[in-house]
């Protein structure tokens, strides 16, 4: 994971705000994720993007996917706990302080055991499966039955990624096409998943250097038991992939200023050939007039 992460220390760093899914059933209001970062780097082959999030513990056990079911319970806020009752306190007292165990109120409790997450920390890139040919992009919760996305889906239980089809957020299938590849890590409370793709897949949308590919993040925190269409997301934003080689500025100005100069030139050159005879006619009937008033 270091050496590949190292290949994107050039790269420039985007930072995307992660915001709640609470338009469809399986809301999360309060996402514990707010933000992604994000860099990608490609060559002739293929492409590569490494998304970074905070988190503060790894939840590397467990299940998670897109099409996981939510209860309609979770989406309801926990009630208020009860205010605790105040207890007397001189209750278990004895007359003899001696005669009772007295805790050392400097003595460090144990914490108790985690127990095992039921889901794990997972995370998603979603692209249009077809490159939009205008400004109508596919919904962004997971596409739509007309414009369907590709989800490159990265569970932290797992040691590869998984790609899936959306046509909604309730038609999510499996699409094993095996393009997709990762690999992922946590450090000091941080995730890590660098995905890679080649540009021109089998079936899915090709990345072409030169044009914009819509890209969308999901994050699903596994303990806080967001799974499903519970999870935090951002919405549609634009990934450039640049040309291999930048084509410089200087040579079309240039054959473009020698071609309005040629066309100057042939434009006078018109003109002057159609006004030459015209000119002459009228020198030559000026000398003679004038040598028949002289006479």
């Amino acid at each position: 994971m270091a050496k590949g992460a190292a290949s994107f220390e050039s790269a420039p760093v985007a930072r995307f705000p992660i915001i709640g899914q609470i338009t469809e059933p399986g809301r999360a209001f309060y996402p514990p994720t707010t933000s992604v970062t994000v860099q990608a780097i490609h060559d002739a082959e293929s492409i590569a993007l490494l998304v970074r999030w905070h988190d503060m513990s790894a939840e590397k056990t467990g299940k998670n996917g897109p099409a996981l079911p939510v209860p309609p319970e979770e989406e309801e806020l926990a009630p208020a706990a009860p205010p605790a009752q105040e207890s007397d306190p001189f209750a278990g007292l004895t007359a003899d302080p001696f005669a009772q165990d007295v805790a050392d109120p400097f003595a460090e409790e144990a914490a108790p055991a985690a127990a095992p997450s039921e889901f794990s920390d997972a995370v998603a890139i979603q692209i249009p499966s077809q490159v939009p040919t205008g400004a109508r992009k596919p919904y962004f919760i997971f596409g739509d039955a007309q414009n369907p996305v590709d989800l490159w889906f990265f569970d932290m239980a797992r040691p590869e990624p998984l790609q899936f089809t959306g046509r909604g957020s309730a038609d999510v299938a499996p699409n094993d096409t095996g393009d997709v590849t990762g690999v992922a890590s946590y450090d000091q409370g941080e995730w890590s998943v660098i995905f890679k793709r080649p540009l021109r897949p089998t079936s899915d949308a090709a990345f072409s250097p030169g044009q914009f590919m819509p890209v969308a993040f999901s994050v699903w925190d596994g303990f806080s038991r967001e799974r499903g269409n519970r999870r935090g997301l951002t919405v549609w934003y634009s990934l450039y992939v640049e040309p291999e080689v930048v084509p410089s500025a200087v040579g079309p100005m240039i054959r473009t200023a020698l071609f309005i100069l040629a066309l100057e030139l042939i434009v006078i050159g018109w003109v002057r050939w159609r006004r030459g005879p015209r000119t002459r006619e009228e020198l030559g009937g000026g000398r003679t007039q004038q040598a028949t008033t002289s006479t």
